[in-house]
């Protein structure tokens, strides 16, 4: 956590940033003190929730300045796969892997035949609106499955960042959809 919050690595900030400080330390020293003032604002100040909350944003900060990964690119990977499909060609890959793709969008498309007529529909649509469709449904399923297994608001909003959650939305990936379905399981009728 130290490194996190500390490390000098990576591009230097320009005045009136002190000489050496990365730009994630002053993200992280802003979402702190965003936090902070959050915190104290409010009428039930727990130093607990203040923790929690800057040690979410250190990872979150972190790991999108590390990962470098492109927002929605596992939606692309559903999407290529689902244009192939509609043009009547191979969707699953039928040759081993010599090395890895320049693009991760590239990678074998792995998910089961039933999943293709709606990845289908959503490629159908432009590509802003599929973003945008795919982005806020998983958003609603991820927020959804967490109210279901009864994890209070603030909490959510909490977890929303935690890397689990917050690469599954920026990768575009389906899991918060799965996991609606996990959250609802004991709801449902056998």
């Amino acid at each position: 956590m130290v490194y996190l919050l500390w490390s000098t690595e990576g591009v230097s900030l320009p005045a009136p940033f002190p000489a050496g400080l990365s730009y994630r330390a002053a993200w992280i020293a802003v979402a702190a003190l965003v936090a902070t003032v959050i915190a104290v604002r409010s009428r039930r100040f727990r130093p607990a929730d203040l923790l929690a909350t800057v040690a979410i944003a250190a990872f979150v900060i972190s790991a999108a300045h590390e990962s470098g990964a492109r927002p929605m690119r596992d939606l692309e990977l559903y999407l290529r796969a689902a244009e192939r499909f509609v043009r009547g060609e191979a969707v699953y890959l039928a040759a081993p892997i010599t090395g890895p793709p320049a693009d991760q969008a590239d990678l074998p498309f792995l998910y089961p035949p039933v999943t293709l007529p709606l990845f289908a529909a959503l490629s159908a649509l432009p590509r802003a609106a599929a973003v945008l469709a795919w982005g806020a449904s998983s958003l609603a399923a991820a927020v959804a499955g967490l109210r279901l297994i009864g994890v209070s608001w603030r909490w959510t909003v909490l977890l929303l960042l935690s890397p689990p959650l917050f690469h599954g939305l920026w990768a575009g990936n389906v899991a918060p959809l799965a996991f609606i379905l996990f959250a609802a399981g004991p709801r449902l009728a056998a």
